[in-house]
């Protein structure tokens, strides 16, 4: 860089002037330029800034709106519900109907052996063992007593509703509808035995439907 000075011998004062290369000053330019532009660079962007990073609250906030939501369908649960009471209810006057066609019929369907009303007109020969077998069942504590009858159809009730009191009145009907089924199929009259089964039936229904109170 040339200097050129001027003395000024009054004073005591130097005065210089310096001249500058002009290609010097273009690179003392340039290098500031690129110092100014890489600080620009370093400076996060207006849209970065504002981005919300993906595990902060707001963003977990936007991703739950963003999911599908399931709503319970009441009416259809429902009507579901009161269908499978209906099957319930079905199947238990079916089995109660059957329960005691089968204790005054005995094992071969024939109702005059369980009823110890043994004639010379019957359509099938029972031996005496027979009537022995049909004496036991019939006893108190036998397979096919009152009670041990009536017990086994109220089990399966509760097994059927789940042990529910609330379920313990339409069940009894369904057993007062399958027992009068039976009554009719036999011309309107039935054995003792299975009065005592239906009376002793009625009664635990009731004693299990009180176990709410």
């Amino acid at each position: 860089m040339p200097l050129e000075g001027i003395h000024d011998i009054q004073g005591g004062m130097h005065m210089f002037n310096f001249n500058v290369n002009p290609n010097h000053q273009a690179q003392v330019n340039a290098s500031t330029n690129s110092a100014i532009n890489k600080t620009a660079n370093k400076q996060p962007k207006e849209s970065e800034q504002e981005k919300i990073p993906t595990d902060s609250y707001e963003a977990q906030k936007v991703k739950q709106n963003d999911k599908k939501t399931y709503t319970v369908d009441l009416e259809k649960v429902r009507a579901m519900k009161e269908e499978a009471d209906l099957r319930m209810l079905e199947l238990f006057r079916t089995t109660a109907k059957q329960t005691t066609e089968k204790q005054i019929s005995g094992p071969r369907g024939d109702s005059s052996i369980m009823t110890l009303k043994l004639t010379e007109n019957l359509s099938i020969e029972y031996t005496a063992e027979d009537v022995k077998q049909a004496q036991i069942d019939l006893a108190p504590g036998g397979y096919w007593s009152a009670d041990e009858t009536s017990t086994r159809l109220v089990d399966f009730a509760k097994a059927l509703s789940g042990g529910d009191p609330a379920k313990a009145a339409m069940l009894k009907d369904a057993f007062e509808q399958g027992f009068k089924e039976i009554e009719e199929m036999f011309g309107g009259t039935l054995p003792d035995i299975s009065y005592e089964t239906y009376d002793l039936t009625m009664e635990k229904f009731d004693q299990w439907a009180n176990e709410t109170e």
